[in-house]
């Protein structure tokens, strides 16, 4: 069963501004899905809509098999976690996660069981007599999340709930909703602008920008096979090294010219072009400290710049001698297509690179003592059109 739909939803506000694009989305029952993209491309707006916060300008959105256009944000069965957590100030923590049951007419030990059920398993129940003051970042949310489970809604909408929150509560919490999503069993639509959070919760993973779907993917396959340029600069920490790379022709086979590398591309691959953009992961950049003579062709000296060490890992900073390709912020066109990826950019060489090798690799940044030798790949390079900028 799909439970929430939205089919052609469009959102332009009276100034002319278009915050969503003609978005269809299916978010089955059970699923949390997750929307990301970076601040104004009208994810929270998406949301707003589910909600029933703003009304689209078109398109329809379904929620339980019911049309939900002309329903109230009362009538819609959904709960909704802020980013600012919207709690009572003068109420205590039970009367917060009461509060919708009490609006229901509940009797007063049905809402007590169910408050401390809930409290119980958000691991709050010591806090229910304090007030929100009283609280801290990850105790409020906390309550906040609670106040929306004890309704039992059909799905959970949840707007950026861990921003504010410092990043090692950020991790405990990512854990907290993954468990409450298993034991709840129902649809979570979530909200955030940061790419580790919606790789690591979501089922599902919608990518947008300016308003418009760039991809709709599992976590791994937005990873592995980014839609565009974009997607695959955004989605990533370090972020994709991406190049422009000439094609050439070497032994008879056509290469794009990466930089220091030659990278093989199947017949007819790069059709009707002379040069492509090349994407390269920060992990497929292999260190070999000791290179022999049969691996000589593979590899490409270069010199670090930076070094940072990060325990498991050690980020290495690089400059090869090639034209970086960067993703801008500008908003394309009226008329761009909705998997467009542009716009973007083609600098000047050298381009700024960045690898992740072995965190127990002793390395030095400067000429005479971060000289290293790194091999890339072939079968782990990506390639978009030079042009549009998506996935060959």
């Amino acid at each position: 069963m799909v439970a929430l739909i939205l089919a052609g939803v469009a959102k332009r506000f009276p100034d002319g501004t278009t915050a969503v694009h003609t978005l269809d989305l299916a978010v089955d029952d059970g699923e949390l899905m997750v929307l990301v993209g970076p601040s104004g491309c009208g994810k929270s707006t998406v949301l707003r809509m589910v909600a029933g916060l703003e009304a689209p300008t078109e398109g329809t959105v379904t929620i339980g098999g019911r049309p939900a256009n002309d329903l109230s944000p009362g009538d819609r069965d959904v709960a909704m976690v802020f980013q600012d957590y919207a709690l009572y100030p003068h109420m205590s923590v039970h009367a917060n996660i009461a509060f919708a049951l009490k609006a229901k007419g509940l009797p007063r030990r049905d809402i007590d069981v169910r408050v401390r059920q809930v409290a119980g398993s958000l691991g709050i129940e010591h806090l229910l007599g304090r007030r929100p003051r009283a609280l801290s970042g990850g105790e409020r949310q906390r309550v906040a999340m609670g106040r929306a489970i004890v309704r039992r809604p059909a799905a959970f909408l949840m707007d950026e709930p861990l921003s504010n929150l410092d990043a090692k509560l950020r991790v405990e919490l990512r854990t907290e909703i993954r468990r409450l999503h298993a034991e709840l069993a129902t649809t979570f639509l979530y909200v955030t602008h940061d790419q580790v959070e919606a790789m690591t919760l979501g089922d599902r993973v919608a990518v947008l920008r300016h308003g418009r779907l760039q991809q709709l993917a599992s976590p791994q396959q937005l990873y592995a096979a980014p839609a565009s340029v974009f997607v695959a600069a955004f989605m990533g920490s370090p972020a994709m090294n991406l190049l422009r790379a000439p094609l050439a022709s070497v032994g008879g086979r056509v290469v794009a010219r990466a930089g220091p590398w030659d990278i093989p591309l199947e017949p007819g691959k790069a059709k009707d072009h002379d040069e492509v953009l090349v994407g390269i992961r920060p992990e497929h950049l292999e260190h070999f400290p000791h290179p022999s003579a049969g691996e000589a062709g593979e590899l490409a000296q270069v010199t670090a710049e930076v070094v940072e060490p990060l325990g498991s890992v050690t980020l290495v900073h690089f400059h090869v001698d090639a034209a970086p390709v960067s993703v801008l912020d500008e908003r394309p066109r009226v008329d761009s297509t909705p998997l467009e990826s542009g716009p973007f950019s083609v600098g000047a060489a050298p381009a700024p690179m960045v690898a992740s090798v072995d965190g127990r690799t002793r390395l030095s940044a400067g000429a005479t003592d971060g000289r290293l030798s790194l091999r890339l790949d072939p079968a782990s390079v990506h390639l978009f059109h030079p042009v549009t900028g998506l996935a060959l």
